[in-house]
C-alpha cells in the first residue's frame, strides 16, 4: 500500500483548492475551445465542462474581463443585429446595425457597464426564437429570455455572486451556444477544428 509522502501532499493541495473553488465559483474559462467531442477543460481544475447536450455547467466569472476589459471580435451579423463574442470568456454582445459605436473597429475592447448591471438592462427584442426571445440592451448585454414584454433586465444575485450555471442551447457554424437557466445570459465558444466537428456530427 503506497503511502503519502510530504512531496505528495504538497501537489494534492492545490488540486484540492482548485476543486473547491471551482464547485462554489464555477469552472474557469480563458479562449476556451469546444472539442470534437464536443466538451472542454475547465482551465483550472481541468473537469469536462461545456457539453453541448443537456447538461449543466457551472462557470465562473472571468475576473480579468470583469474587473478590466472583454475582448471582442465580430461573429455575425443577424436580425439586423452586428453580434460579437469576447474570446477570453465567451459573453456576448449584440448591437443594433444603425446603433453600434463599434462597426468599423473589428477586433475592440471593452469594459462591463456597470450601470446597467447595478440598476437594470433596458432592452429591446431582437428576434422571435422558437419558444423564446432575444434581448439586447443598448449597452450590448444580451439575454434569452421565456418572458414577453420584458423592458427591464436584471442579473439575479446568485449568478452575480457565483458565476452562471450553462447549458447548451445550439450550434451555429463554428461557434456553440449556452445559455444560463438562471438569467439567460448567453455566452458563445467556438470548436477547436470546425471541420472535423461537422464531420463528428455527421456520423
Amino acid at each position: 500500500m503506497s503511502l503519502l509522502t510530504p512531496t505528495s501532499i504538497t501537489s494534492i493541495i492545490p488540486i484540492v483548492r482548485s476543486s473547491g473553488t471551482c464547485a462554489l465559483f464555477g469552472h474557469k474559462v480563458h479562449h476556451t475551445k469546444i472539442s470534437t467531442d464536443a466538451c472542454a477543460p475547465c482551465a483550472r481544475c481541468g473537469a469536462s465542462i461545456l457539453e453541448t447536450g443537456s447538461s449543466v455547467s457551472h462557470v465562473a466569472h472571468t475576473l480579468s474581463c470583469f474587473f478590466g476589459k472583454h475582448q471582442y471580435i465580430p461573429i455575425a451579423t443577424r436580425a439586423n443585429h452586428h453580434e460579437y463574442v469576447c474570446e477570453k470568456c465567451g459573453h456576448s454582445l449584440l448591437f443594433e446595425i444603425s446603433h453600434d459605436p463599434y462597426a468599423s473597429l473589428g477586433k475592440f475592447k471593452k469594459r462591463v457597464n456597470y450601470a446597467c448591471g447595478l440598476f437594470g438592462h433596458r432592452v429591446h427584442v431582437v428576434v422571435h426564437r422558437s419558444k423564446v426571445i432575444e434581448y439586447a440592451c443598448r449597452c450590448g448585454h444580451s439575454f434569452v429570455k421565456s418572458q414577453t414584454a420584458m423592458k427591464v433586465i436584471r442579473h439575479p444575485l446568485a449568478c452575480v455572486l457565483l458565476g452562471h450555471e450553462v447549458v447548451g442551447n445550439e450550434v451555429r457554424d463554428e461557434w456553440a451556444e449556452y445559455l444560463c437557466r438562471r438569467c439567460g445570459h448567453p455566452f458563445y465558444f467556438r470548436f477547436a477544428a470546425f471541420g472535423q466537428h461537422k464531420a463528428h456530427k455527421s456520423h
